[in-house]
């Protein structure tokens, strides 16, 4: 799981092993107002994939996002 701070429009998770065929499911675990999760998009190289969100939570909202990798 990661937290993405009030303010902030993506958070990254590092130290993730994956492969050209890992699928990322990124899911919203909180109601931080109309946010959502937009895409998690990886970076094989670096072992690290960016959560981005459709737009910052409020202050002093945080989105709460759990991820998972397949393959």
């Amino acid at each position: 799981m990661v937290t993405i701070p009030s303010g902030s429009k993506k958070a990254t998770v590092t130290g993730v092993p994956l492969t050209p065929s890992s699928l990322i499911l990124a899911l919203m675990q909180n109601v931080a107002g109309p946010v959502m999760v937009k895409a998690a998009v990886p970076d094989l190289g670096a072992r690290q994939f960016t959560i981005f969100l459709n737009r910052a939570p409020t202050s002093p909202a945080t989105a709460t996002v759990a991820w998972f990798v397949v393959n």
